[in-house]
């Protein structure tokens, strides 16, 4: 059931990107294990105890000032999809 979901809401976006005069540029970065303080971007505006004093992450921080952020994500286990289609 999700992965039709997902299926449509892929489809989707790229029909309605097919009217725009220009696509938009998205990139989408999964991490393993990355806790709030293992980058030296602010995930909270003006919080600086949600960013690194230790890790310097330039790129990441030049992608975090040029676009959006978005700090509150989950993603199921691997063995979820394992054991939803058997």
């Amino acid at each position: 059931m999700h992965f039709l979901v997902q299926i449509f809401i892929i489809c989707f976006t790229c029909y309605l990107s097919s009217f725009s005069q220009t696509s938009p540029n998205i990139i989408l970065i999964y991490i393993d294990d990355l806790g709030w303080t293992d980058t030296s971007v602010e995930m909270i505006k003006g919080d600086k105890e949600t960013k690194s004093d230790f890790y310097i992450t330039q790129n990441l921080e030049r992608f975090a000032l040029e676009g959006m952020v978005f700090s509150d994500a989950y993603a199921p286990s691997s063995w979820y999809d394992v054991w939803a289609w058997n």
